[in-house]
C-alpha cells in the first residue's frame, strides 16, 4: 500500500444505508444471522449474571439496535467533526430508519442521545468547576442548534431541509469527547440499557455489557475512519 494513499471517497447516502443494512437492520457476524448474534450477546451476559435473564431477546435486541444506532452517530460525529456532514448523516439515519419500517429505533435512540449529553456534565468532579462545565456545555449546544436552525429557515444550502429533532442529536454530542475517552460515556450508556431492560446486574455482567458497547462503537468508529466524504455543499 502506497504511503500515502488516500481513503476511498464514498456518498453519504450509500455509506449510510449501508451501514444500518449490514450492521444493525441486518447484522451479520462470522456467518450468523442478526437474530442469532443478539441471542449470543444476551446469552453471554446471562452467563454472568443469571438475573439478567428477565431481559427478554425481543426486548434486548430492540435496546441494543436503538443504542448501537446512537453509536453510530457519536463515532460519526466524533471522527469527522464537520456539522454539515454530521447533521446530514442524523437526517439520513431517521429518514432511512422510517423508511425501512424502523422509526421505533429512531425513537428508541433518544433515551441514549440524552444519556450522551449528560455523561460530558461528569467529567469534572468539584461542584464548582461542574457547574461551570454544564453551564457551558448547555448554551454551546444551544447556540449551536439556534444557529443551524436559522442556516436551514434562511436557505443554507448545508442545512436546508434539517428536521430540528435531528440537530438536536447532533448537539446533544457536542463536546463529549473527553467523557468518552475517560470511559464515562460508556458505564453511563450501560447504565441506561439496564434501566431500559429494567435489570439490576453483577460487576462481570457489566464489563460484559460495557465490552458489548465499546465494541458496537469501535466497530462503527473504524468504518466511519476508513473513508472520506464530500462537504455539502455551502458547508
Amino acid at each position: 500500500m502506497p504511503l500515502f494513499s488516500k481513503k476511498p471517497r464514498v456518498n453519504l447516502e450509500t455509506f449510510c444505508s449501508e451501514f444500518f443494512d449490514s450492521q444493525i437492520l441486518a447484522p451479520v457476524n462470522a456467518g450468523e444471522d442478526g437474530a442469532v448474534f443478539v441471542e449470543t450477546l444476551l446469552e453471554s451476559v446471562g452467563s454472568a449474571d443469571p438475573s439478567f435473564g428477565r431481559a427478554t431477546l425481543p426486548a434486548f435486541r430492540r435496546e441494543i439496535n436503538a443504542l448501537h444506532s446512537e453509536l453510530f452517530g457519536l463515532a460519526f460525529d466524533l471522527v469527522v467533526k464537520k456539522a454539515p456532514l454530521c447533521l446530514e448523516v442524523s437526517a439520513l439515519t431517521k429518514r432511512y430508519l422510517e423508511e425501512k419500517g424502523a422509526a421505533d429505533m429512531w425513537a428508541g435512540a433518544e433515551v441514549y442521545n440524552q444519556t450522551i449529553a449528560r455523561s460530558s456534565h461528569e467529567v469534572f468532579q468539584r461542584e464548582r468547576i461542574r457547574r461551570a462545565n454544564i453551564t457551558f456545555l448547555n448554551s454551546f449546544r444551544f447556540r449551536s442548534a439556534k444557529k443551524w436552525y436559522e442556516a436551514a429557515t434562511t436557505g443554507h444550502a448545508s442545512f436546508a431541509g434539517t428536521d430540528p429533532e435531528c440537530m438536536v442529536r447532533v448537539a446533544n454530542r457536542l463536546g463529549t469527547e473527553v467523557a468518552w475517552s475517560k470511559g464515562i460515556t460508556l458505564a453511563m450508556l450501560v447504565g441506561t440499557l439496564r434501566e431500559q431492560l429494567g435489570v439490576e446486574v453483577n460487576a462481570e455482567a457489566r464489563f460484559r455489557l460495557q465490552t458489548i458497547v465499546s465494541g458496537l462503537y469501535e466497530g462503527a468508529r473504524e468504518t466511519v475512519a476508513s473513508v472520506s466524504f464530500d462537504v455539502p455543499r455551502g458547508g
